[in-house]
């Protein structure tokens, strides 16, 4: 199969830009899938890159080992609230709650009742991951992300999407697409391309990837 040099060199320079990445396998094919990702993630890892991988629910068998439990994302809950309280000077805070019907109401004050107004409260509510690029391994369309792409949809509206697949159903629908029927896993289409892309194939992605290959 003739071998695409512009989206070679495109997705190359990409990869060299991205401030944050994130490696999202699709569950069609569940271990190829996750190992191909895991691959990827590792050799950007490689290269002090920011990444990791977004995957909802279990981790397929005889991948668990593959990558730090700390570098994937499996809760996509665009919502949540964070309350930071400033303790120094040996300031001392109660915090309790009352449910309302839907709406949860969080309450904070100082257990002296002489308020002292140097104790700070900080809130940020997070609607959102941090990444600029995503690579969606083994998708044919988003939808097949499933309920992860309902909850991610807004950030990846703002990212470049890198769609790599081995299936001749896949539609296109990145920013950059490589697409090569001619492997028969993802895994071996990584092998094939990373060196394309200035990915340096570590030993710890080289596991993961045989593992990807041989699970057919």
């Amino acid at each position: 199969m003739q071998l695409d040099l512009q989206t070679n060199d495109h997705l190359a320079e990409v990869i060299r830009t991205a401030g944050s990445i994130a490696v999202i396998p699709a569950k069609l094919s569940p271990v190829d899938s996750f190992c191909a990702g895991a691959g990827v993630h590792l050799m950007l890892k490689s290269l002090e890159k920011k990444s990791k991988i977004f995957y909802p629910g279990a981790i397929p068998d005889g991948c668990k080992d593959l990558v730090d439990e700390k570098d994937i994302v499996s809760s996509f809950s665009q919502r949540q609230l964070t309350v930071s309280i400033d303790y120094s000077g040996e300031h001392e805070a109660k915090a309790w709650y009352e449910p309302e019907t839907e709406i949860l109401k969080v309450k904070l004050a100082p257990v002296s009742k002489d308020f002292d107004p140097a104790l700070k409260v900080k809130t940020r509510l997070d609607t959102g991951f941090d990444f600029d690029t995503a690579i969606v391994l083994g998708a044919n369309e988003f939808e097949d992300l499933g309920y992860m792409f309902t909850e991610i949809q807004r950030d990846l509206a703002k990212a470049t999407i890198v769609d790599i697949s081995n299936s001749g159903k896949n539609s296109r629908f990145g920013s950059i697409n490589v697409v090569d029927t001619m492997c028969d896993t993802l895994s071996q289409l990584i092998v094939k391309r990373a060196p394309l892309w200035d990915l340096n194939i570590t030993t710890e992605a080289a596991k993961a990837l045989l593992v990807g290959i041989t699970s057919k």
